[in-house]
Parts: structure tokens; C-alpha cells; sequence
């Protein structure tokens, strides 16, 4: 988690993980732990994640852990990049 906002209630995840281990689920345990504890114990109201837009196995995470893809919103920095946000409203907890 970084780039908090000023009020502490949305943030942004970020996540890299080597292909040797890849496609065994340690990112997925390791995403729904985040929200979970962002949500629970933060009292976030928001997550968001940047993602290239080929990057197939991220959108799939993300989509498969409840983040909706906000195609209305453009990176700035990155218009490469896909912008995907879970609300507290919608998290499974």
C-alpha cells in the first residue's frame, strides 16, 4: 500500500511478483489479505491498482478480487495503464 490520500481513506496497491512463481495463488492470498486489512483495520474506503492494460494474469487477478475496472479514469502518468478500484461497500467482508 502507497500514495495514501490526505485523509487516509483510499490508497493505492501496487504488486510484483517473480514468474517462477506465478499461477500458484500466492498473489490472490496475498491481494485478499490486503483488502481485508485495509478495509478492516484502516478503515479505507477505497483501493485502487494501475495496471498495464495487456496485462492479462493482473486484470484477471483484480477482476477475480472484486475490483471493477473504471475505464472512465486515465493514468496521467500512464496511458498504458488500466485503473481498477474495490470500495468498502463492495469488499466481501
Amino acid at each position: 500500500m502507497w500514495n495514501f490520500s490526505k485523509d487516509k481513506k483510499q490508497v493505492e496497491v501496487g504488486y510484483d511478483l517473480s514468474p517462477l512463481f506465478q499461477k500458484k495463488g500466492i498473489m490472490s492470498e496475498a491481494l485478499k489479505n490486503v483488502i481485508d486489512f485495509g478495509f478492516r483495520d484502516l478503515r479505507l474506503t477505497k483501493i485502487e491498482v494501475f495496471t498495464h492494460k495487456k496485462n492479462e494474469s493482473s486484470k484477471n487477478l483484480l477482476e477475480t478480487n472484486s475490483f471493477i475496472l473504471m475505464a472512465q479514469n486515465k493514468d496521467k502518468k500512464n496511458s498504458s495503464n488500466l485503473i481498477f478500484e474495490i470500495e468498502q461497500a463492495n469488499n466481501r467482508i
